[in-house]
């Protein structure tokens, strides 16, 4: 498995590639793509939740502008620990995507640089994080990315923002702008 380390922001994501990679999962419901978000995919929260906080996955490219707009509308729960931003990177656009998403994964601060990283795209705020060099991006770290992109994919998810989320009346999937009904419905995992 691959899970990336959650929790503070402070904390870097941790990659660990087993010997053999497991075959990508295809979900025969919305319940077992959530529990294929939280064991399979690699991710991070974006903040430091709040015990209880609701938990969001969202699979976003960054550079992707409708991701960027969805970062700025979640950012002041998230920043508040009363959202758990789970983000689930598949760099799908272009080379500089995966760049990028490498360079937030091997941050040592990937919750807080994903954040201004999606802000500076929308406004006039400069990006703290650093782009890494080619050399400079661990093999483990892209296998990873990769096997977003190829989960997302085996998935059926067409395109990002893509959020998986917990309600009371089940598993929800959505794709496109955050809505408030999402914000109002999602439950702690």
């Amino acid at each position: 498995a691959m899970p990336a380390q959650t929790g503070s922001s402070a904390a870097p994501a941790q990659m660990v590639e087993s010997a053999s990679t497991p075959p990508t999962p295809v979900a025969a419901s919305p319940d077992e793509l959530l529990q294929q978000a939280t064991t399979h995919a690699v991710w991070f929260s974006a903040g430091t939740p709040k015990p209880g906080a609701p938990v969001i996955y969202f699979l976003a490219d960054p550079t992707c502008p409708h991701c960027a707009w969805a970062t700025e509308k979640l950012a002041p729960q998230v920043r508040s620990g009363d959202l758990d931003l789970r983000v689930i990177l598949a760099p799908i656009r272009n080379r500089e995507a995966v760049y990028q998403a490498a360079s937030i994964i091997q941050s040592q601060t990937p919750a807080s640089d994903f954040l201004s990283h999606e802000l500076s795209q929308i406004g006039s705020t400069p990006s703290e994080l650093e782009i890494l060099e080619a050399h400079e991006i661990n093999p483990d770290v892209v296998r990873g990315l990769q096997r977003n992109v190829a989960w997302a994919r085996a998935n059926g998810v067409k395109g990002v923002p893509f959020w998986i989320y917990r309600t009371a009346d089940g598993v929800k999937l959505d794709f496109g702008a955050p809505k408030d009904a999402m914000l109002g419905a999602a439950l702690p995992v």
